[in-house]
């Protein structure tokens, strides 16, 4: 065997290896890389031309619903799609890349505060364009910062970073504090932007997870010595995946201070983070489609039952456990066992 062959042969066992996370992580089950979706993922056509325009068409359905629907209707959509666009920058660090943080909130905070400061002076774009900017860059830093950490440490590190910035905001004078401010984002075409934002997001997510990048994410989520040994940048690609991830939380910051038309900061405490975790596990870790049936599911029994309250954390909590005793892999699972029911070969 050449010494070609044997290096190929090497990194198929890599791409190939199953191993089992520890703590948490092993909890959830995060699916490791087989040699079955290296080969889809090498597919031309995944990721190409066809989840694209599913996710438009599927767009264009839910405005025109919107468009003729009332206020209520659309508010619920609107917020459907930031919880689906904060979500999906989650399971890009959770999911496909294996960290398990806890700073999506604090994301979203930094970019719905930025909008909130700096629109009444420089105006909308502007400050869509500032808060874009600042929230990657916080994403690079804290990524940078718990480089060295993994697993239990990574989680409080990241924890205390979302309480620390929590703090920051209420103390800072131009944030008002617990008093608020008032947003005006699109006025009634709030909703409209929300569902591009998301639709976008969707096709960005799909095609960046079949990438040379989403192959390197899931071979340092598999074992980041082997990933290394073959090349991947371990460093460079977990600060990128948070820097990714800290875009889309605040993007999705921004219009949910648009859609809220007012934002405290009670609307970005952990327990937003822990509603975007349970979304993820609900609808499958490192599955996008499982992301949207995920959020989908939450954001109507948040919503939709009346009186809820208070008490929806608790009942995020239940739906959370009974997935992860009788569906660990989620939403997806199902979609799966069903096609795989059906197959002649079986």
């Amino acid at each position: 065997m050449s010494v070609h062959d044997t290096l190929a042969a090497t990194r198929a066992r890599v791409r190939g290896a199953s191993i089992p996370a520890s703590g948490v992580m092993r909890l959830m089950r995060l699916p490791a890389l087989t040699n079955e979706t290296v080969a889809d993922r090498d597919k031309p056509g995944i990721g190409g031309l066809v989840p694209s325009v599913s996710v438009v068409l599927v767009a264009l359905v839910v405005w025109l619903v919107s468009a003729s629907a009332g206020l209520y209707v659309q508010t619920l959509v609107g917020l459907f799609c930031c919880y689906l666009i904060a979500a999906l920058g989650y399971n890009l660090v959770l999911g496909f890349g294996g960290q398990f943080a806890f700073c999506q909130s604090a994301f979203m905070a930094i970019g719905a505060y930025t909008y909130a400061v700096l629109a009444p002076d420089i105006g909308s774009i502007l400050a869509i364009v500032a808060a874009a900017v600042v929230t990657p860059v916080m994403g690079a830093l804290v990524g940078l910062a718990i480089i060295r950490t993994r697993e239990i440490y990574l989680a409080l590190i990241t924890l205390a970073f979302a309480q620390a910035t929590l703090l920051a905001i209420q103390l800072w004078p131009p944030t008002q504090g617990d008093n608020g401010i008032f947003v005006d984002l699109g006025g009634s075409f709030t909703y409209v932007f929300t569902i591009v934002g998301a639709a976008l997001a969707m096709i960005v997510v799909l095609r960046l997870v079949r990438s040379p990048f989403g192959r390197q994410l899931a071979m340092i989520r598999t074992d980041e010595t082997a990933a290394a040994a073959m090349g991947v940048n371990v460093v460079l690609t977990r600060v990128k995946v948070f820097a990714l991830s800290a875009f889309l939380g605040g993007i999705a910051g921004v219009l949910l201070a648009g859609v809220l038309t007012f934002v405290t900061p009670a609307n970005f405490t952990l327990e937003l983070t822990l509603m975007l975790l349970t979304m993820i596990v609900v609808g499958g870790i490192a599955s996008v489609w499982g992301t949207v049936a995920g959020v989908l599911l939450i954001t109507a029994v948040r919503q939709l039952i009346p009186g809820i309250g208070d008490v929806g954390a608790y009942i995020d909590g239940g739906l959370l456990f009974v997935i992860l005793l009788l569906r660990p892999a989620g939403l997806r699972s199902l979609i799966r066992l069903r096609v795989r029911q059906r197959s002649p070969r079986e």
